[in-house]
């Protein structure tokens, strides 16, 4: 009598190769969608930051603005103050142009808050008659920040802040608050004037 061998199958069933490839096809789809899921994240990760370095910019840019306030003087040496305000607006004398940068000088500053947004005007003064003047076409406002909730100026005359400055002479230091959706940001500008010009 012949003893037979029993013969075991060699390799992968149809079955079992078609699990395997359904397996790895599901593991390489999941990986992908990892994948994308972390670009997308990580692009509006950078938008965001991006924004917000933007925004920070500028804030710094306004505070400095404040910082280079100036006071004139007129014909016999008086000194005078050209500056008025409210919770939205804002209008002073500046030796710093954010609109002209590089160009010497002094500028009547306007800031107005608008719609969810903060906007600019400068014209340079030649003489005392540019700060009385109205607005000229060509000098329009333009955007300084946008996507604000809100924005409010206010303005300490030693005593307490005050929403409204209309007297003669400057305030003793200037709060500005900004809200965006987001975040908070409010900073305090002592009024320090180092520069009086003359005409």
């Amino acid at each position: 009598m012949s003893r037979g061998t029993i013969q075991t199958p060699k390799g992968f069933t149809l079955l079992e190769a078609v699990i395997a490839v359904f397996l790895l096809a599901l593991i390489a789809l999941v990986g992908a969608m990892a994948l994308n899921i972390g670009i997308t994240t990580y692009g509006k990760q950078q938008e965001h930051i991006s924004d917000f370095e933007a925004k920070t910019i500028n804030y710094y840019r306004l505070f400095e603005q404040l910082k280079h306030l100036c006071a004139y003087k007129g014909q016999g040496g008086r000194r005078y103050d050209f500056f008025r305000g409210d919770s939205k607006h804002l209008e002073f004398i500046s030796s710093l142009s954010l609109t002209q940068p590089g160009i010497p000088g002094f500028f009547r500053v306007e800031y107005s808050f608008e719609e969810g947004k903060l906007w600019i005007r400068e014209k340079r003064i030649l003489d005392t008659s540019y700060l009385y003047k109205d607005w000229g076409a060509e000098e329009e406002k333009k955007e300084f920040l946008s996507g604000l909730a809100s924005l409010s100026f206010q303005y300490f005359d030693g005593k307490g802040w005050q929403d409204v400055w209309r007297k003669r002479e400057l305030p003793e230091a200037i709060g500005v608050k900004i809200e965006n959706e987001k975040t908070k940001f409010s900073f305090i500008v002592p009024v320090i004037i180092g520069k009086i010009f003359n005409f």
